[in-house]
């Protein structure tokens, strides 16, 4: 009755707002809870909401805290800099109805709208990452094929960093937030673009929050991407009017008829000389964003070429970059030469089954952390997958080669760069994926070392978001099949949560598990002795590099031990382990500042996430 109540006078509050605030998205966290009358569920939606709604008459940002202990609850909210009060008031007045709706019983809870985002939480806001969870909005109009932006890429990435510097650090009337744009030549159109931070991050944090909303962005159809703590998006705008030209003197009667001829001709000359020019700038610029040559096949939005086709790209298969138990993997470019791709050639014993799967998943996924599929071939047998190629590789080539050692935060990045694939995987995809193969040979790395989750040909797509467990047919990696999993054929999250345990284990210690060695028993025998040190790779212990920080090694070293647990319910979900990933490598990045933290290793610097138990023996990799 009280909700009800509640609701109902920010309804009457709400209708100052003279525009309909548009939803986007909202994420609740499942694992933390309330029951309906307790402490909590009145602070969340007498306290708070009746606190936060008020300010967002006058206020563009508040945030408040209400409640003690285990039912203190912490709430924001900010509206974009460049809404006025009245639509400020009411997308917040929208925003709570939603969340009280959605995220009901959820502790944690966010929701998103294009003019506001509403927060809550049972721990200090200003304490949780403020990169995760994340939301990219995917723009339906057909932006990329009207306008090809390909060619614009590197200039939208300069002007946009600079966006991002500006929001972060300049000082102005609207600290936090900034705008820039970029003139599409030789077309009229413009690209403007929107930053925009909460106040309480701004500097370091602001600019770390905006970089990573600009990482997520993996295509240009992707023009929104949303963060807790700050929002980045772009738009594009047709011609822009010029200033209004000084009236010229009535023409004179002899002249009218000439000026009249004008008026009509020279516009449809000028339309058809933009038509042309632009036409030909576009073909001799675009080159690498070239539609398929007229004899490939769209289908399932995706190029279909022939096996000849196939056989063209890889130059006869003349450049073998991998193989596995599914295909072999070429090296190749496009028909046009413009890109570089990876041609993955299926085995015929299980490629029908396998390259189904694959196709089934991408033409659902689309994410920074996920590898590309470009096209595909079925051609009778013959069956291939055409990927985007990643210059490094993948993790377990790049981790076996001595010569590469990777330094520890470039191994923390790979962590949370996988985390962040299978987190989308598990939760923002429009299906819940599960991968069932996690593996560092599953894991590619392009030039700059960003990771990207591969290899879809296992994947399990759940028929219901709301289906969390299925009974499926044991599949999988020696060594990284959760235990549970391998026992009863039940398959839920958390199994990719077990493998990714180990690929972490493998980016902290340097070993593999294979047969006769059990790596987690090993890790987890040491790691309760307390002495992280005796598992550490010896490339970190051995390196110049000065950015292994023991602190961060043993708190990516309790995550791991807590996403191998043989309980699966103790496991942390994907949202948990990035935060922890990302604390991880704050502590490295602060060493690094100038701000040492305590040389110690015991296990009292860091509160354990899980403890262990369990026992084996060790080979190096």
């Amino acid at each position: 009755m009280l909700l009800i109540i509640i609701l109902t006078i920010s309804s009457i509050l709400g209708a100052v707002s003279s525009e309909i605030p548009k939803y986007m998205h909202n994420e609740c966290q499942e694992k933390n809870s309330y029951m309906s009358g307790s402490a909590f569920e009145f602070n969340l939606n007498v306290t708070l909401f009746t606190q936060l709604l008020p300010n967002a008459s006058t206020v563009p940002f508040a945030n408040v805290t209400n409640g003690f202990g285990e039912d203190q609850v912490y709430g924001l909210f900010y509206c974009r800099a460049d809404v006025d009060a009245p639509t400020c008031h009411g997308c917040v007045d929208a925003a709570t109805k939603k969340i009280t709706d959605v995220c009901r019983f959820s502790k944690v809870g966010i929701v998103w709208f294009e003019e506001c985002t509403l927060h809550y939480a049972n721990q200090t806001i200003f304490l949780i990452d403020k990169s995760i969870p994340s939301y990219l909005y995917s723009n339906t109009t057909g932006i990329v094929n009207d306008y090809k932006l390909g060619p614009y890429e590197e200039k939208f990435e300069t002007t946009m960093k600079e966006l991002i510097r500006q929001a972060a650090y300049d000082k102005g009337t609207r600290p936090g937030f900034a705008t820039n744009k970029i003139d599409l030549l030789p077309s009229e159109a413009v690209i403007r673009g929107v930053a925009q931070c909460t106040p309480d991050i701004l500097g370091h944090g602001c600019y770390t929050c905006l970089e990573t909303a600009l990482r997520l962005r993996d295509s240009w159809a992707h023009t929104m991407v949303f963060l807790p703590s700050c929002l980045f998006r772009y738009d594009l705008f047709g011609t822009l009017p010029d200033p209004a030209p000084a009236p010229s003197p009535p023409p004179t009667p002899t002249h009218r008829a000439l000026n009249i001829a004008l008026m009509v001709v020279l516009p449809v000359v000028l339309i058809v000389v933009v038509v042309i020019g632009g036409r030909l700038f576009w073909d001799r610029c675009c080159q690498g964003n070239k539609p398929p040559p007229d004899d490939v096949e769209i289908i399932h939005g995706l190029p279909k070429y022939n096996f000849s086709q196939v056989e063209q790209m890889t130059n006869g298969f003349n450049k073998q970059l991998g193989k596995g138990g599914f295909g072999t993997v070429f090296h190749g470019r496009l028909l046009d030469r413009s890109r570089e791709v990876a041609v993955k050639m299926l085995n015929e014993d299980d490629a029908p089954k396998q390259f189904s799967n694959e196709i089934d998943v991408f033409v659902k996924i689309s994410h920074s952390n996920l590898v590309s599929l470009i096209g595909y071939c079925e051609d009778g047998m013959k069956l291939a997958l055409i990927y985007e190629y990643m210059d490094k590789g993948d993790l377990r080539a790049l981790l076996s080669d001595n010569a590469a050692s990777l330094s520890w935060p470039d191994r923390l990045k790979i962590a949370i760069d996988t985390a962040e694939g299978l987190h989308y995987l598990h939760r923002n995809c429009e299906v819940r994926i599960v991968h069932r193969d996690v593996k560092p040979a599953n894991i590619l790395l392009n030039q700059n070392l960003q990771a990207k989750v591969a290899d879809f040909g296992l994947s399990k797509i759940f028929p219901e978001k709301d289906v969390t467990t299925l009974e499926t047919r044991v599949i999988g990696t020696h060594g990284y099949k959760a235990p549970e999993y391998s026992a009863t054929g039940l398959l839920n999250e958390k199994a990719d949560v077990y493998s990714f345990g180990v690929v972490l284990l493998e980016l902290i210690t340097g070993m593999v598990p294979r047969l006769g060695f059990d790596l987690v028993k090993w890790f987890v025998k040491i790691y309760n002795e307390g002495d992280i040190e005796k598992v550490l790779d010896q490339r970190l212990k051995t390196s110049d590099d000065e950015t292994t920080d023991m602190r961060s090694v043993w708190g990516a070293a309790e995550l791991a031990r807590a996403c191998v647990e043989e309980d699966w319910t103790r496991r942390p979900d994907m949202w948990d382990i990035i935060v922890n990933l990302k604390q991880c490598l704050d502590m490295v990045v602060k060493k690094n500042a100038g701000n040492p933290q305590t040389g110690s290793t015991s296990r009292e610097i860091l509160s354990p996430v899980i403890s262990g138990h369990i026992a084996m023996g060790p080979d190096v990799r």
